[in-house]
Formats: structure tokens, C-alpha cells, sequence
């Protein structure tokens, strides 16, 4: 086992240390689409929240309990691993809703898809 740690090189003497990286939108994507109204408007007022605290966790963290959600619903059957299966499908299906006026017709039809085989799957594990 292997205890020495990797040596850093020595900062420069007055060189500021290197601030934290900031995740940015996509290229080319609008903070907001134009002419938002109705019901798309409520979703993404309802969304900030969520969205911010999401963008407050470390990047691994979501994708993690996500992959552990969708392990517990394919191993555990009956109800709890229903449930597991739809909060997955729940949380896929929220960004999806989110990306929506974004998205070209191929990415559209991925996403629902996948949210319909998500949610055929905690049917099956519920029956199981």
C-alpha cells in the first residue's frame, strides 16, 4: 500500500491560489427561452429552487444517488424497488420537462423514452 502523496509544485510568490471553477450553460443555449408563458413559466418558477440547491452539491453527488436509487429498484423486488425505479424516472423526467424547448425532435423521443422504460420497469419490479 502506497501512502506517499503526490508532491504539488510551489505557487509563485504572489500569485493568487487558483479560484473554483463555475459550471456554465451550454454553448449557445438561453438562460430562458423568449415568450415563455403559461404553464411552462410556473414549472420554471417552481424549478429555481431546486435547481439552485442541485447546483450547490458537489457534481458527483446527484449522479451517485441516482445510480444507487436505480441499483436498489433492480435488485430489490416488489414495492420498494417500484419506488426506487420511479424516483429515478421522476428526476429524469423534471430535467427533461426542463430542456424541453431546447431540444431537437431525436433528443426529444430519447427522453421520453427512457422515462417510458423507466417507469414499464417499476411496473414489472411492482408485479414481481
Amino acid at each position: 500500500m502506497n501512502t506517499r502523496q503526490p508532491q504539488r509544485r510551489p505557487r509563485p510568490k504572489g500569485t493568487p491560489a487558483r479560484p473554483p471553477q463555475r459550471r456554465s450553460q451550454p454553448k449557445g443555449a438561453p438562460a430562458r427561452p423568449q415568450g415563455v408563458a403559461g404553464a411552462r413559466r410556473s414549472l420554471e418558477k417552481a424549478s429555481a429552487t431546486p435547481l439552485a440547491f442541485l447546483y450547490q452539491l458537489p457534481r458527483w453527488l446527484a449522479p451517485s444517488v441516482l445510480a444507487g436509487l436505480f441499483v436498489v429498484g433492480a435488485f430489490v423486488r416488489g414495492w420498494i424497488g417500484a419506488v426506487a425505479i420511479c424516483l429515478v424516472a421522476v428526476f429524469i423526467g423534471w430535467l427533461a420537462s426542463l430542456s424541453w424547448p431546447t431540444l431537437k425532435p431525436p433528443g426529444r423521443f430519447l427522453r421520453v423514452s427512457i422515462v417510458a422504460l423507466l417507469i414499464a420497469f417499476a411496473l414489472w419490479q411492482g408485479g414481481r
